[in-house]
């Protein structure tokens, strides 16, 4: 087995960043023009039901793997925050509005984890990642009801 938070940590930060980077080149990532043509919509009930199916899944796997194969102190958790998250950047990317309840729940997670970890410094940093998530949700919201109201 791998032993150590950092080589966890450092796993989880690398799939993280790769995905980020390929989510954001120009023109073949997912928040490119396309996206920023795309009204904010509801995420249909079915897809919900689908990417929270997956999610749970992929959670499961990746905190077994990091629970049996190193000595992670939160290794279920860190999961879910790291699975959560790549749900919302793909619904952010399609702009459903309910991304943004992941994103809370994500950040709140993220800032209780890093406080019991003791790394305050990433639990304050996920506090503004929490501020951002409302700020985001709330001018969301305004465009979905602005789009709505003038149908």
């Amino acid at each position: 087995p791998v032993h150590g938070f950092r080589i966890h940590n450092r796993i989880v930060q690398e799939i993280l960043l790769r995905f980020l980077i390929r989510a954001h080149l120009p023109g073949g990532g997912m928040f490119g023009t396309v996206a920023d043509l795309l009204p904010v919509t509801h995420t249909p009930r079915p897809t919900l039901l689908w990417l929270a199916g997956v999610t749970a899944l992929a959670t499961f796997v990746m905190g077994w793997f990091f629970d049996t194969q190193t000595n992670a102190s939160l290794p279920y958790w860190d999961s879910a925050t790291t699975c959560m998250s790549f749900a919302a950047m793909w619904m952010t990317a399609r702009k459903y509005i309910e991304n943004w309840v992941v994103w809370l729940v994500v950040d709140v997670m993220a800032t209780v984890i890093y406080l019991v970890k003791g790394i305050e410094l990433y639990a304050v940093l996920y506090g503004i990642y929490l501020a951002m998530a409302i700020i985001g949700w709330r001018a969301w919201r305004r465009s979905l009801n602005l789009a709505s109201s003038s149908a």
